[in-house]
């Protein structure tokens, strides 16, 4: 009986016992298992604190005004960037590993959650670890000690009017039409002279200023919105007044009538007219009464023309009273300009051999030749080889990283000036990128745009597609004349743009010692976000061991790839492969590269011939460029890829049949590819069946390529485009078809033809923006009137008739 109450004792015991490590072990689980829950919300909280916390800096930055930073917040400039990048690498490293396989079974999916707890274990106490990280960076940078505060007091950059008026070079015919232009009689004329900081805008408007005759200009105004106390509207206009009625209380009404009496013309120059002043410029504008000239200088192409464009209190006027406007934009210097400006005495030819490589980065900029001759002057007798040191070592002399070279501190301020002005910190991280390119690289904006996207620099607004917060950022820094034109434009878009050299050499430095960006050379060492291989480059074996090559979001190779390809399995987050101008790359790169799970951005390169069937691994590749490759047949599995955005080449694609087919459609139903440029149409079933299919396509190219049936052709071409152009183009988008049938007979427009007939007899509407014809054909094909919202029409006909003209 007792041994009974003990056995009962015990069982009371041990059930207790086992209820309460039950309890804890339950109470272990719930723990871990809200943390695990709380992930994605840990993660999104994250990224909130770090952009709050990538706008105190960027605020910093902006305090700094023209003056160096301190070495302590470089130090935390570089800190946040790091820290950026490893929160970065965190959440890309967790969603991949947790996220299962499209098309799982339930049983797989449940088992792939299973083996994730772990994970999720460690990647939450790496958050935990991030958080603390950034809370301490914030403390420091929102509350930094006292021997880390900057000057809150900006030093303008901007130079004094007339600083360039000693003996100006290359100017001369531009003034004279400027004056030219000012002085035609009767009616307002405005001018805006548009720039980047040190073009020269301030000294062609001083000598326009100071050459326009006194006969024909009753009085003449210099404001300096720089150099104003209060740089306001009202501040631009209380100047204006002071000079024309010294001691007079200043009205606007009276000001108007001022200018409105005069005798004789007035000149007015409003030297740096900004974005800000573009809220109150029709108040400014109002007092232009009478017959005067305008003359305004500005860095804004947008400020430029909206300063020169009528006001719509203006379009009811006739055509004698309303405002001329005319934007002037300021040109390089020739080289022998460059000369006169930083060679100013008589040279040895071992000089001037010496000092072309420093007057091409100075890319005829007057301000940085300016300084360079400044630089030279120092020395007892300039030599070629001092110059050429000077060209190497240019960028270090234009940055507040401790040299602080005095003789360019002006060149600098602007440089700075330029690069703080920009919005805010995600643009100034996309202008930093361009520094991965050669300064002689032509920069398409499409290229550009797709690697900002693929990068993850433009998710700065979540309410607004990456894509459109890309195109803002490209038209900004194009407005600013940060990146100029390489070509005339055609259209609203530049397509094809370049970097100034000096800008060039300011944002590589920059990039470089921020370690932003990492040159392939002997002396790389640490870990490498985006990694540049040049013609001139060293890329031996000895070299990748000093990299850490784990967490590198770029390649871009342009020559020789060399140990910088060896290996693919060593980039472990790899977002863009830009090896489009790799000349060693070749067929057996693509099975490591076909591994790489991150990879947003793929281009290929001449060594490339067929593309294998493995690249279906990509699951998150956007952007498939083969335009450079000799492959010519692509596998059906790359449409298939879920997120691919941008398909470019030239190629053929058989479809497949029986289950192949099946899967093929179901990739069909979600396809998101806007780009499809191009493939060849030659009768087979290939693309030209498949497109009625993809219903987000926005730009298609096709090669039409005779192969004896023409008919038939033509009668596919006949079904498949009325589908793809009756389609709606969402708002903000365009839509573009470029045919090239060269290959074909006359008759090869048929299809267009019958498009044509359609639309008299159906009556629906045909939306395209951009129609590019490449072929034979002697008129102007009869279904262009149709096009209503056609923007752009390029015609490169085999021959130009007079029917054609």
């Amino acid at each position: 009986m007792g041994d009974t109450r003990v056995s009962g004792a015990e069982r009371a015991a041990t059930a207790a016992f086992a209820n309460a490590v039950i309890g804890r072990i339950v109470g272990e689980i719930e723990k871990k298992y809200k943390i695990w829950r709380g992930l994605p919300r840990q993660s999104e909280e994250l990224i909130r604190c770090l952009n709050t916390l990538a706008l105190g800096m960027d605020d910093e930055l902006v305090k700094c005004g023209g003056t160096p930073r301190t070495a302590v917040a470089r130090a935390y400039g570089q800190e946040m960037r790091a820290l950026t990048h490893d929160i970065e690498d965190c959440l890309e490293r967790f969603l991949h590993r947790v996220t299962s396989k499209d098309g799982s079974s339930r049983f797989h999916v449940m088992a792939h959650n299973l083996n994730s707890v772990p994970r999720c274990f460690r990647f939450a106490a790496e958050i935990r670890a991030l958080k603390r990280r950034l809370q301490s960076a914030g403390n420091r940078v929102f509350n930094p000690p006292g021997n880390s505060q900057v000057s809150s007091t900006p030093i303008v950059p901007r130079l004094a009017a007339g600083a360039f008026t000693d003996c100006p070079v290359g100017i001369e015919k531009a003034t004279k039409d400027l004056c030219a232009l000012l002085e035609q009689p009767n009616r307002v004329i405005l001018i805006a002279v548009v720039g980047f900081g040190g073009s020269g805008k301030t000294t062609i408007a001083r000598a326009v200023y100071n050459s326009v005759s006194s006969d024909t200009f009753s009085c003449r105004v210099w404001v300096s919105v720089g150099f104003l106390e209060k740089s306001d509207h009202v501040g631009i206009l209380t100047d204006i007044h002071e000079q024309l009625q010294p001691g007079q209380p200043f009205s606007l009404p009276a000001l108007k009538e001022c200018l409105r009496l005069q005798k004789k013309r007035y000149l007015i120059v409003i030297d740096g007219i900004k974005d800000k002043h573009m809220q109150d410029w029709d108040i400014i504008r109002s007092i232009f009464k009478g017959s005067g000239g305008v003359l305004l200088t500005t860095t804004s192409h947008s400020v430029a023309n909206n300063c020169t464009t009528y006001s719509t209190k203006e379009m009811g006027l006739s055509h004698s009273e309303r405002p001329f406007g005319y934007v002037y934009t300021m040109k390089a210097l020739s080289i022998e300009d460059s000369q006169k400006v930083s060679l100013p005495w008589r040279c040895s030819p071992e000089l001037l051999q010496g000092s072309g490589s420093l007057l091409a980065k100075c890319d005829g900029h007057p301000l940085a030749l300016s300084c360079v001759a400044n630089h030279l002057s120092c020395q007892d007798e300039p030599t070629g080889k001092f110059c050429m040191e000077l060209c190497r070592d240019l960028g270090s002399y234009l940055a507040w990283d401790g040299t602080d070279e005095p003789n360019f501190s002006r060149l600098r301020g602007v440089l700075f000036d330029s690069f703080t002005s920009l919005p805010d910190h995600f643009i100034r991280t996309c202008f930093l990128y361009l520094g991965i390119f050669p300064v002689d690289h032509v920069l398409k904006r499409n290229v550009i745009i797709r690697r900002w996207c693929a990068e993850g620099y433009t998710r700065s607004d979540p309410e607004v597609s990456e894509k459109t917060v890309a195109d803002r950022y490209f038209k900004i820094l194009v407005e600013r004349n940060v990146i100029q034109p390489a070509t005339p434009n055609s259209g609203p878009l530049v397509k094809m743009c370049r970097i100034h050299g000096i800008v060039h050499a300011f944002i590589l430095h920059k990039s470089v010692s921020e370690k932003f960006i990492t040159m392939f050379d002997a002396e790389s060492h640490g870990a490498v976000r985006h990694l540049v291989v040049c013609h001139g480059n060293t890329t031996d074996s000895g070299t990748t061991s000093k990299l850490d090559l784990t967490r590198a979001r770029s390649l871009t190779v342009f020559g020789n790839g060399g140990a910088a390809i060896s290996d693919f399995s060593k980039y472990k987050l790899i977002r863009v492969l830009d090896l489009e101008a790799c000349n060693d790359l070749h067929d057996d790169h693509l099975k490591d590269i076909c591994k790489l799970w991150n990879l947003r951005y793929l281009s290929l390169g001449p060594g490339i011939s067929a593309i294998p069937k493995e690249i279906a691994k990509l699951k998150l590749l956007e952007t498939l460029d083969i335009s450079k490759t000799t492959a010519n047949v692509l596998p059906w599995v790359v449409i298939g890829l879920r997120s691919l955005v941008h398909l470019i080449g030239r190629f053929t694609l058989h479809v497949p049949v029986g289950n192949d087919r099946e899967k093929l459609n179901k990739y069909l139903a979600r396809s998101k590819l806007e780009t499809l440029s191009g493939f060849t149409a030659d009768g087979s079933h290939g693309l030209l069946q498949l497109m009625p299919d993809m219903k987000t396509l926005n730009k298609v190219k096709i090669w039409i390529s005779y192969d004896g049936d023409g008919l038939d052709l033509n009668n596919q071409i006949a079904r498949v485009i009325p589908g793809y152009l009756e389609q709606p183009i969402l708002e903000g988008n365009t839509r573009s078809l470029s045919l090239d049938f060269q290959a074909v007979p006359e008759g090869s427009l048929y299809a267009l033809r019958e498009l044509y007939n359609s639309c008299l007899h159906s009556g629906k509407s045909i939306h395209l923006s951009l129609l590019k014809l490449r072929g034979s054909f002697s008129v102007l094909p009869e279904f262009v009137p149709v096009l209503k919202g056609l923007s752009q029409l390029c015609l490169s006909p085999s021959s130009v008739t007079q029917g054609l003209i």
